[in-house]
């Protein structure tokens, strides 16, 4: 009866290989290198590094990803793994571009960025988180891209962004309303107040008061 040749002493051979008694590596061993070079090009192939804002490296690793707005959208957080500093990125799907028509008929892009930065100042100072912000701005691009298939007003945009801010916050609702509609006197903003103090979910006295200041400075 034959007997299966012996391995020599492990402390003999490099760590995390096994050898036959003719010095070729062992089948364990081959495949074990190999399904570690396939895992590390599997990872460099899904995820993504980003450059950090702040070391300028692209060494980074996601600690955090959730869903905003309506779906379609990825908020990511992010931990340099040079500096240890966090910093945030968002996925979008990209789809064709809509023109948004202004009130002396030049045309741009639609820019998300714009919305932001009206939603900003309307809500300065308002219980509202920027995460919130972003899904309101998340939730109007959406609206835009599904209803208009080329153009659109700025009127328009303006709406639905109001529409939804009279939901949430009726101070910011004004404002907001005061910049696309172009107020110029106080009679304007009564009249933007006085549909909010007529509906069945009127403001709170507190809101009411805030309104008041916000028409009378």
């Amino acid at each position: 009866m034959l007997e299966r040749p012996r391995v020599g002493p492990c402390e003999e051979r490099p760590p995390g290989r096994a050898v036959q008694q003719d010095g070729s590596a062992g089948w364990f061993g081959r495949n074990c290198l190999q399904l570690r070079r396939f895992t590390r090009l599997l990872q460099r192939s899904f995820v993504s590094y980003m450059q950090c804002p702040f070391c300028k490296k692209d060494n980074d690793r996601v600690v955090d990803s959730r869903v905003i707005g309506e779906g379609n959208s990825i908020r990511r957080r992010r931990k340099c793994l040079g500096c240890d500093k966090r910093f945030t990125t968002y996925e979008r799907i990209e789809a064709a571009p809509r023109l948004v028509v202004k009130q002396d008929q030049r045309r741009e892009h639609f820019n998300r960025d714009k919305i932001l930065q009206g939603l900003r100042f309307a809500c300065k100072k308002r219980p509202i988180s920027e995460e919130q912000l972003e899904a309101i701005a998340s939730r109007v691009e959406t609206e835009v891209f599904e209803k208009y298939d080329n153009e659109v007003s700025t009127r328009a945009v303006g709406e639905h962004v109001s529409e939804i801010l009279k939901e949430i916050d009726q101070v910011a609702y004004v404002r907001f309303a005061s910049v696309y509609r172009e107020f110029t006197d106080v009679e304007q903003f009564h009249e933007a107040v006085e549909p909010l103090r007529r509906s069945p979910a009127a403001c709170t006295s507190s809101a009411v008061g805030e309104l008041k200041d916000e028409v009378l400075h």
